[in-house]
């Protein structure tokens, strides 16, 4: 069910409901809330080291005014993170976001299109209290505006724990050319028709209020071995790639330089063959003259 351009009400936190339900409805049907697992695959990929060396002490007294050194305090710190951008078209699910309007107590739905910025940083685990469990990473994705003409509409920023962070940008500066993948658990709304008869691997329209907690399920770098790969589709066929495509231009170098080795080889081959027979003629010719 598209939401787009429909009116809906809260029924409770974790409830909405349309406001003007269709009058054949036995009852208005709901969309629930719930954490709600979906797929990136970011591209423009960078990696980025923040290093923090002194703060300043911001408060007005007139020891800072009269000793501005004084304000002055060391902090060393270091930031690491990933960025990345995707969109709604590379995106498994569809995001809409929920507007309230409070003089109706109503909330209209947008579409989120555009382009969306993904900030995965190093984090610490939560400590247990009322609103969060004890060892959750955080995280948060937000809108500031919905001009599609802007760069991004939509921003997600999530931590997950440094050592795996590590190893994350260690894969991707490793392979310039390895491709990333980021599951996501989101809080939304669904509708209740598709959570009931949905399969797991079709897409579903997901409503976001303006901030909307967000936690990493799982990230997936791919690296391709080698310059072949088998044929997936069903035969034992194997196929090369295109080398501008799936090598660096040193290795396409260095692929046309044995390619020129070789193409001289295979002449040299020719030229020494015919030497061979116009020497046999000669010999042939003059064993012939003489007798």
């Amino acid at each position: 069910m598209n939401p787009n351009d429909k009116q809906f009400r809260k029924v409770s936190a974790g409830i909405l409901v349309e406001d003007k339900p269709p009058q054949d409805d036995k009852r208005p049907l709901e969309w629930r809330r719930s954490f709600k697992c979906t797929t990136l695959k970011p591209r423009n990929l960078k990696t980025q080291l923040i290093c923090g060396v002194h703060d300043t002490d911001s408060s007005l007294d007139m020891e800072n005014v009269e000793n501005p050194l004084s304000a002055l305090i060391p902090k060393a710190s270091e930031i690491s993170s990933v960025t990345a951008v995707t969109s709604d078209k590379e995106m498994h699910d569809r995001l809409y976001v929920a507007l309230e309007d409070k003089d109706k107590q109503q909330f209209s739905v947008e579409r989120l299109v555009g382009n969306y910025r993904l900030t995965i940083k190093s984090g610490n685990p939560s400590e247990s209290s009322d609103k969060l469990p004890n060892g959750i990473y955080r995280g948060d994705a937000f809108t500031n505006n919905f001009d599609p003409s802007l760069d991004e509409t939509y921003f997600i920023e999530v931590t997950i724990p440094a050592h795996q962070l590590k190893m994350l940008i260690d894969q991707l500066e490793r392979d310039s050319q390895a491709t990333l993948e980021v599951s996501l658990f989101i809080l939304g709304f669904t509708y209740e028709v598709d959570d009931a008869f949905r399969e797991h691997y079709h897409s579903q329209d997901i409503i976001v209020l303006k901030h909307a907690p967000c936690y990493v399920a799982a990230l997936k770098v791919s690296s391709r071995i080698g310059t072949h790969f088998v044929n997936m589709e069903g035969t034992d066929e194997i196929e090369t790639p295109d080398l501008a495509e799936e090598t660096t231009p040193e290795q396409r170098t260095q692929q046309e330089l044995v390619t020129a080795v070789n193409a001289l080889t295979t002449h040299a081959q020719s030229i020494i063959k015919a030497l061979w027979v116009l020497i046999g003629a000669v010999i042939t010719h003059l064993v012939f003259s003489k007798g």
